[in-house]
Order: structure tokens, then sequence, then C-alpha cells
């Protein structure tokens, strides 16, 4: 597993998937046989089709040269990168690009849509609801860097300018009525919700990201987990209590 403050992390499990952490390829291929030997013993057999059971190593000194094997002596298929959910959770600048190439296809395929005289309200309303969720998915794991998010926000600019079929107003003018938000802060909405869900829950997920989240304290002050979270946001707050 990962080793991550008091908790160590095994596994990351959504329905029916599920992915085995490991600070080395040994270490994940222990935690391979030993789920594989509790299937057995209910009469269950790990799925090795194409694209179902994979090793996938970011970084590390056995990039080159480690594999993994199952129970069986059967070696397990090693790959580069892994596309999950439609979205690729290993790189960010080729999730960035498989999602903006997805909106940038479905805003040409309604081109007679936002050339339509309808209500200003109506078109941010179709482009949120047909657009906006295609670019957004997973993107609550890029990075949220300044500069990661003023790209965000370019691409998403461009795409409302054609919606709305205004390429002459500046920037203020065109979300200067509320009706939607810049294309960051609709990420960091999602970011703050998924986190506010694990700590509910109480997880390790939300007290591995609030720690390492934690702002720099001044002396004799404690941290707290609204001073935690405040440190993801894109601007400073102080004296939070």
């Amino acid at each position: 597993g990962l080793a991550k403050l008091d908790d160590r992390i095994t596994d990351l499990d959504y329905a029916d998937d599920i992915v085995l952490l490991g600070e080395t390829i040994d270490d994940v291929q222990s935690q391979l046989r030993l789920v594989q030997a509790s299937c057995r013993r209910v009469g269950l057999e790990l799925n090795f089709g194409k694209g179902k059971t994979e090793l996938v190593v970011v970084g590390g000194s056995d990039r080159e040269t480690g594999e993994a094997r199952d129970i069986d002596g059967r070696l397990i298929p090693r790959v580069e990168t892994y596309q999950y959910l439609g979205t690729n959770p290993f790189s960010a600048e080729a999730a960035f690009a498989d999602r903006s190439g997805k909106a940038w296809f479905a805003m040409t395929r309604l081109r007679n849509l936002w050339k339509a005289r309808l209500p200003r309200v109506l078109k941010l309303q179709l482009f949120h609801a047909l657009i906006i969720t295609i670019f957004k998915y997973g993107a609550i794991n890029w990075p949220r860097t300044v500069s990661w998010m003023r790209r965000v926000d370019q691409t998403g600019t461009r795409m409302m300018r054609m919606a709305l079929n205004d390429y002459h107003s500046d920037e203020r003018t065109l979300y200067d009525d509320g009706s939607l938000p810049h294309l960051s802060s609709l990420v960091l909405l999602e970011r703050l919700t998924t986190i506010g869900h694990a700590i509910r829950h109480n997880e390790p997920l939300g007290h591995i990201i609030t720690a390492e989240n934690r702002p720099r304290a001044r002396k004799g002050r404690h941290h707290t987990i609204e001073k935690n979270l405040a440190s993801l946001l894109p601007f400073d707050i102080q004296d939070i209590d």
C-alpha cells in the first residue's frame, strides 16, 4: 500500500472495479495474489481479459524492468497508461486534450443551435448541460495551478463565445450577469464537494487531502480543516475560525 500520514491506502474501489496500490511492483503483486486467493475461496475468479487486469507503473526505479504475475504464474500485462470511465487518470495533458476534443466536437455538431435566435439564458443552460459536462468530466484530477486553471478558463470562454455567438464582448461583460461562472470555479466546486464527501464519511482520503494541503501556521496557532481547505482556493482567506 501507499503510506500516508497514519493511514496505509492499499486499494481504491468503485462499484466492481478495484485499483491495488503499492510503492513497488512486488508490493502490488503480493496484494493481487491475496485478492485472487480470497476470491477463489468463495468460488470467484479475477477477470484477466484484455483491458481488465493490467499493471501501470507511475515513476519509480522499477519503471523499465519490473513485472507482476498472479498465483498461477500468469504475467500481468503492463501498460503505459489506462483509460478509466472516459478519462486518463495518469496524464493531465492527455485527459485535457481528450475532454476538450470531445467538447469541441459536440460544439461543432450543435453549430446550428448556437446560431439560432434563442434567449441568452436558454443558450447558457444548453451550453452547460451539453458541453461543459463533457469538458469538465474528470477535471478534479487536473493540476490546480494558476496556469492550468487559466488554460481551462480560456478554453471554456472560447466555447462560451461560440455558444452565445458573441465574439466581440470583453470577457468581463461575457460573465457579468452571473448566469454561468468561469469553468475553473465549477471545477473547484467539484473538488471541494469530493473532499467534503471524504471528510464526512471519515475516509482516509479526506485526512490525506486536508493534511497535504495544510497551510503554514503562525506560531502558537493550530490548523483546522477549514484552514486546510482554504489552501485549495485560488485566493487568500485570512483568519478563518
